[in-house]
């Protein structure tokens, strides 16, 4: 039955964050393009590669992120609205991409819909639509993840969420 769940909950995983989220992004990109009458900027061959490019490195922030779950934290990272999944974390991850963001999957996420939108071609789909979902998600990471980790690593979690930004690793705050 574990199995089964964390089977489950893998899966899931992959069809949310590798299928679902990406094609809501690339609908809405496009549909945005027809509303506001935006034409298709493709490059051909340059257009491909680099949204290719950003894609993996997309792709190398997520992986990155969950195998510091899996490893270091010694647990998973498929929460729904506050209910888990599979096995939560049982230590704090605040090393590796972590200690850049404080959610490395969501950032993950966000260059590889930008990825996609440049191979795409559409100004929507690697502007817009990414800026949105993120939104929605980090929504989602403010009042239900983040106040769990709270609850479940208290101070830990209170200085690290002091010290690094929520999702742009570009701003490391004072300590």
């Amino acid at each position: 039955m574990r199995t089964l769940r964390l089977v489950s909950a893998y899966l899931l995983s992959v069809f949310l964050f590798g299928i679902l989220f990406p094609a809501l992004g690339t609908g809405m990109g496009l549909w945005l393009d027809r509303l506001f009458g935006f034409e298709p900027l493709r490059y051909g061959v340059v257009s491909i590669i680099f949204g290719s490019l950003v894609i993996l490195f997309g792709l190398f922030w997520m992986i990155w992120s969950w195998h510091g779950l899996l490893t270091i934290g010694r647990g998973h990272p498929q929460e729904v609205f506050g209910f888990p999944l599979a096995p939560r974390t049982e230590r704090l991850v605040i090393v590796g991409p972590y200690s850049y963001t404080r959610n490395p999957m969501l950032l993950g996420l966000l260059v590889l819909l930008v990825g996609w939108g440049i191979i795409l071609g559409s100004v929507s789909a690697t502007l817009f639509s990414p800026l949105i979902l993120v939104v929605l998600l980090l929504l989602h990471f403010k009042f239900f993840e983040e106040p769990g980790l709270l609850r479940r690593f208290g101070e830990e979690h209170e200085g690290y969420r002091h010290q690094v930004p929520l999702i742009l690793p570009f701003k490391r705050r004072a300590r």
